[in-house]
């Protein structure tokens, strides 16, 4: 069909229907909290398109005896749509782009090189044998027994100590003032305000009851630091 098209004509389909479209070499590793290779873990995906070219579809591919597996294909992008096994909880690392994309943790997508000047997007080119990209999963099976709650609270900030009772279901139960038996004793503590508009130190201090705490980034919020957990934080 291209042999009958003149060349002006053969520039559009090839611009059209073949510009932007790259080879897709991925490489990547799925490991545990420990460093463990995550064996047979399936790893859904597919290739986007550019310009008027589709890409080559959805797919999906299993780690090896090391964690590791690999994409090749052909497109403008890559998506990962998930990671799934069954001896493991995953979602992906929120993306440093930002964008529409941000807080979707249950995708990631790669490309061939940076979209802007100066951007952070995960590329695939960046990848290979020897380095591929790592993805860290936790292994649920080592789960700690961990409390979880939430709940919102006005403090009195002269410098009083609140117990909260996070496994309590009732709004009204969850926070007693004082020191009594519970999950989370929290004191605030400011100077003293002439007029509304003053502006003062703040000192909030968080103490678990029976427990440790730490400030972190990292995704694993019950993962142990190696500095161990501190008896309040300030």
């Amino acid at each position: 069909m291209l042999a009958k098209l003149n060349p002006a004509q053969v520039a559009y389909y090839l611009f059209g229907f073949r510009g932007g479209m790259e080879d897709i070499n991925f490489y990547g590793q799925v490991i545990d909290q420990y460093d463990v290779p995550v064996v047979n873990a399936k790893v859904p995906f597919c290739t986007g398109g550019a310009l008027l070219a589709s890409g080559k579809g959805c797919g999906y591919t299993l780690t090896d005896n090391q964690g590791r597996f690999e994409i090749h294909s052909e497109g403008g992008s890559l998506t990962l749509s998930a990671i799934v096994h069954d001896g493991i909880d995953f979602n992906f690392p929120r993306p440093a782009y930002g964008g529409l994309h941000a807080a979707n943790k249950k995708q990631i997508r790669f490309f061939g090189y940076q979209q802007i000047a100066g951007g952070n997007y995960p590329l695939w080119t960046d990848t290979s044998e020897e380095s591929p990209y790592v993805f860290t999963a936790w292994r649920v099976a080592e789960y700690e027994n961990v409390v979880i709650g939430r709940d919102v609270s006005h403090q009195i900030p002269d410098g009083r100590t609140y117990t909260f009772m996070l496994d309590k279901k009732n709004y009204k139960d969850r926070r007693a003032e004082g020191i009594v038996d519970g999950h989370l004793r929290v004191s605030c503590t400011r100077g003293q305000m002439k007029n509304h508009l003053d502006k003062l130190d703040w000192k909030v201090i968080l103490e678990p009851v029976d427990g440790g705490i730490q400030t972190t980034n990292d995704i694993y919020l019950n993962y142990a630091p190696e500095t161990g957990y501190k008896p309040s934080i300030i």
